[in-house]
């Protein structure tokens, strides 16, 4: 339920409290008094203010004095302050109030109706920026879960990529290469501070620190050639709310599982290295995942000595033509990489082992990352006798971090947006009331704030009607044009059995930069049947359609990047069966505030407006759509 709006009056004087109580008591709203500013200053901390009334001369604390405390202090919520007082009319003082922070300045004896119709302003201004705020808070939710979602993802894929380099060193040990992995896992897990890790192999435990075995537990067997030699276990030290059929994520189990295939793997490639370097004296890297390249050369590279069959599917190419160019190598790799290539082979020369990342480009055109790890094998004098590495496809993983990068640069985007739109609508809003304020002479202040109100809602149904479906750039025009007519009739206290509205729509999505104004147009026109074209309680109808416009001529629209050719247009009509416009009088309508809006808004968007009368009245506009080549769609439209 919405929380009542509240209003501040503070005044020494109980009779003027009790006074201004009576003058507001029309006002939907919960008036709080003070008679002090320690009071008032206290009563802020209690309540969310929408306005404060503030007499000037009062004892201890000046209204100026109160309003520089309220202004001063961070921890207020900020709120318009109207200054009232007997005394006082003079320049001097009414700029002193604009400086305390004062948006108005009241003399006494005023108008009851005109104070009440300003706080009604601002009380209206703080449910439309309470309305604003809560949207924003619900935009800023939904980029804040997906952005953790993103960063459990990096944390997997970083986790995921530490044990992928320790296992892919040769010179590491299995009982150093377990004992770095151990460590590496709880900060991969979406609560790593009460994560711990232990991996059993053989004989073997390693823990990370402050392991403890816990009821909360997941599990995975490492299987080295194809027996199950060891296992992974990852405990919470505290109990956590059960996910995914337990209190781990499945991406936290499908990553266990990948450390534990990757381990295992691991081991068996050791275990073999071992056997080699055994038997033979020659130190050979193989790769039991087929998706990865192992070979291996002569200590200078010119003459190839053994190569793995995941090469002609990375590489695109026989092993006969590597063979008979060994030069073959460095001319695949992408002309932009070719120095770190190049740079790659010194360092081999020069350290015995490289490590790098390179694009290749294969025969039909195809572009694959590798991560090229390579060594040298030397003899018991030290002379390098061979060279080896294994060439590991990378390009989904560069792809996944290239996405991953482009989600972060989407979350900005949005909050740009954001700002962007309520920047803009705020304007909208100051422009239409400063339109109302010059159109006010003869017309009750119930009537001017509500035709406000109704365009405001207008433009805060278009925000509705995006926040409700998945596509936060355009809406469903043909469901908003219902809603809004709804919305038109019961403020008007409309019976739908006198006047009734008759929809003929096509499902048109409509962007939101033409939507608001579109929006306004249909608010001036339909308020405007409703006002004068049924008298008397007479019965009628008014007809709404929108469709495309095919037969139309091309339009073109200039816009900051160009110029837009755009096709099909859209028709939109509203029409009514009521007593028509006077004759002679359309050029009159014209000069009225509603009339003025439709006017400007049908050149703002490029529309083409024309108006008919009698029978009853008719607006048609026609509209350019999107630009030729995009074709509109919208999955989530019910029709």
């Amino acid at each position: 339920m919405t929380e009542k709006q509240k209003i501040l009056i503070v005044d020494d004087r109980k009779e003027n409290l009790v006074a201004l109580r009576q003058v507001l008591s029309a006002v939907d709203a919960e008036i709080v008094e003070a008679t002090t500013g320690n009071q008032a200053l206290a009563a802020t901390l209690d309540h969310r203010f929408a306005v404060a009334i503030l007499d000037v001369q009062m004892p201890g604390m000046s209204g100026y004095e109160l309003a520089e405390h309220l202004r001063g202090d961070k921890n207020i919520q900020m709120f318009p302050i109207v200054f009232l007082t007997a005394a006082h009319a003079d320049e001097q003082h009414i700029f002193k109030s604009y400086e305390a922070g004062g948006v108005d300045y009241i003399t006494k004896p005023y108008v009851p109706e005109i104070l009440r119709g300003k706080v009604n302003v601002f009380l209206e201004m703080a449910r439309n920026k309470r309305e604003l705020e809560m949207h924003r808070d619900r935009l800023e939710t939904l980029v804040a879960e997906r952005t953790a979602k993103l960063d459990r993802l990096l944390k997997e894929l970083k986790c995921l990529y530490a044990i992928s380099s320790i296992v892919a060193e040769a010179d590491k040990t299995i009982d150093e290469t377990l004992k770095a992995a151990v460590d590496l896992i709880p900060p991969g897990w979406q609560y790593p501070e009460i994560t711990c890790a232990r991996i059993r192999y053989a004989k073997l435990k390693f823990t990370s620190p402050g392991y403890r075995d816990t009821p909360w537990k997941l599990k995975a067997k490492i299987t080295v050639s194809g027996a199950k030699d060891g296992a992974i276990e990852v405990c919470y030290l505290e109990e956590r709310p059960a996910l995914d059929q337990g209190p781990f994520l499945k991406e936290e189990r499908d990553l266990i599982a990948e450390i534990a295939r990757q381990l295992g793997d691991m081991m068996a490639r050791k275990h073999s290295q071992k056997a080699l370097r055994l038997s033979n004296k020659r130190f050979y890297h193989l790769m039991t995942n087929l998706n990865d390249v192992v070979w291996t050369s002569s200590a200078n590279g010119s003459n190839l000595l053994d190569i793995s069959i995941a090469f002609e599917r990375v590489y695109g190419r026989p092993m006969a033509e590597f063979r008979a160019n060994p030069g073959l190598w460095l001319d695949v790799v992408h002309p932009e990489d070719r120095h770190i290539a190049e740079a790659s082979g010194r360092e081999l020369f020069e350290t015995g082992k490289a490590t790098s990342e390179y694009r290749i480009i294969n025969p039909d055109g195809d572009v694959r990352w590798l991560l090229d790890r390579k060594s040298m094998v030397y003899d018991e004098k030290g002379n390098p006798v061979q060279m080896g590495g294994v060439a590991s496809d990378i390009t989904e993983r560069k792809q996944a971090e290239e996405q991953l990068r482009a989600s972060l640069k989407e979350k900005e985007v949005l909050l740009r947006e954001i700002h962007h739109r309520v920047k803009n609508n705020l304007q909208i809003i100051s422009g239409l009331l400063t339109l109302q304020a010059d159109q006010t002479g003869g017309k009750s202040l119930d009537e001017i704030f509500r035709k406000s109100q109704d365009r405001i809602r207008s433009m805060a149904l278009i925000h509705e009607k995006l926040y409700s479906s998945h596509n936060l750039a355009e809406i469903a025009f043909d469901d908003y044009l219902r809603t809004l007519a709804e919305n038109l009739f019961a403020s008007q206290d409309i019976v739908p059995s006198r006047i009734t509205t008759i929809f003929d729509t096509e499902p048109i999505l409509i962007t939101i930069e033409k939507a608001i104004p579109l929006g306004l147009i249909v608010n001036e026109i339909i308020s405007n049947s409703l006002k004068h074209a049924f008298p008397d309680g007479r019965q009628g109808e008014i007809r709404i359609g929108l469709h495309g416009y095919k037969d139309a001529k091309s339009y073109s629209l200039k816009t900051e990047s160009g110029t837009l050719h755009c096709t099909p247009s859209c028709e939109l009509i509203v029409a009514d069966n009521g007593v028509g416009l006077p004759a002679g009088q359309v050029a009159e309508m014209e000069k009225t505030l509603g009339m003025k809006l439709v006017s400007m808004l049908a050149k703002q968007i490029q529309a083409e407006l024309e108006v008919k009368s009698g029978p009853g009245a008719e607006f048609r506009l026609i509209f350019p759509g999107l630009p030729a080549h995009e074709t509109v769609k919208d999955s989530n439209h019910g029709g």
